[in-house]
């Protein structure tokens, strides 16, 4: 066994144990019907970021070596378990959970939504929410730009413009 194939196998097991350890999967449920969109609280807002963070990191990685393997010629990257399973399966679920997790911290910003005043000592005043969708979206387009994944990108970015940035 190669180096690489040693690399390849030793990613995919950690990938698994990741998947043990950290509720992703029980994230995508809640994900998957967005009909039924409770907005979480706080404290569940952190916990889901969490993942979204680690899961964005992971498909740095992977898209890293990917992008190092293509570089040395060193495998055929349609058979490498990064190419076929590993990164599609991690970006995918990145984008979901991105997605998932900038509707809920939209709908906390709308509900306690404020007037914020724009320049100081006038009374021109915006809602609070203006500044939030910024902050929001920055934040989600950095994530998504970090995973090196044209898909994550323009997943992340069709959900912010369709669910943040829509005047519906």
């Amino acid at each position: 066994m190669t180096v690489d194939e040693q690399a390849q196998s030793l990613v995919k097991t950690i990938m698994e144990w990741y998947s043990e350890d950290r509720p992703v999967d029980s994230w995508m449920k809640k994900s998957a019907d967005l009909s039924e969109l409770g907005i979480l609280n706080h404290y569940e807002l952190s916990i889901l970021a969490f993942p979204v963070d680690e899961i964005t990191l992971a498909c740095r990685g992977q898209a890293s070596y990917k992008a190092f393997l293509i570089e040395e010629s060193r495998t055929s990257l349609t058979e490498s378990p990064i190419s076929k399973e590993i990164l599609p399966e991690l970006t995918w679920k990145y984008a979901t959970l991105e997605r998932y997790l900038v509707l809920q911290q939209w709908q906390s910003a709308v509900t306690s939504a404020t007037p914020v005043q724009i320049v100081m000592g006038t009374k021109v005043m915006v809602p609070s929410i203006v500044e939030d969708a910024q902050v929001l979206s920055t934040r989600a387009l950095e994530r998504a730009e970090s995973t090196e994944s044209l898909h994550a990108i323009g997943t992340v970015a069709h959900a912010l413009t369709n669910d943040v940035w829509s005047p519906d």
